[in-house]
């Protein structure tokens, strides 16, 4: 009788939790859909939201391209520090921030807008344009 208790005991999983779990996953998203980015309890409001479904790809790549451009100028930040640490040269700092830049930055931009709304149009579960 006490194995089955035990197993009755933790076979169910907690549905709370995850209601709550969704709950501030999905506050989270609302808060950057608005276009409000919160770090360490600081608020900044971005230039442009979050595009919506409706809208068209060029707004999702332009999204794209300014958080690239975030982390990119953090990364450069944080990158300067460290060579500063170990004293490793500004010449080599040059080419990894161009390798990063031509690479990650630049890379969504070299779909064609008229690519990307057909790929949407092929790959979209709703049917809707």
């Amino acid at each position: 009788m006490e194995e089955k208790t035990v197993a009755k005991k933790y076979s169910r999983t907690p549905k709370r939790a995850i209601t709550r779990r969704r709950e501030r996953s999905s506050v989270r998203l609302t808060g950057l859909i608005r276009g409000r980015l919160q770090l360490k309890g600081k608020v900044f409001l971005l230039p442009f939201s979050l595009p919506s479904k409706k809208e068209t790809a060029s707004s999702h790549i332009l999204f794209v391209v300014f958080i690239q451009a975030l982390m990119f100028s953090l990364s450069i930040v944080f990158a300067k520090r460290i060579t500063f640490l170990l004293q490793i040269s500004s010449g080599f700092l040059k080419t990894w921030a161009m390798f990063y830049f031509i690479f990650v930055v630049l890379e969504p931009l070299q779909i064609p807008f008229s690519d990307c709304r057909q790929q949407g149009l092929k790959h979209n579960p709703l049917g809707r344009n």
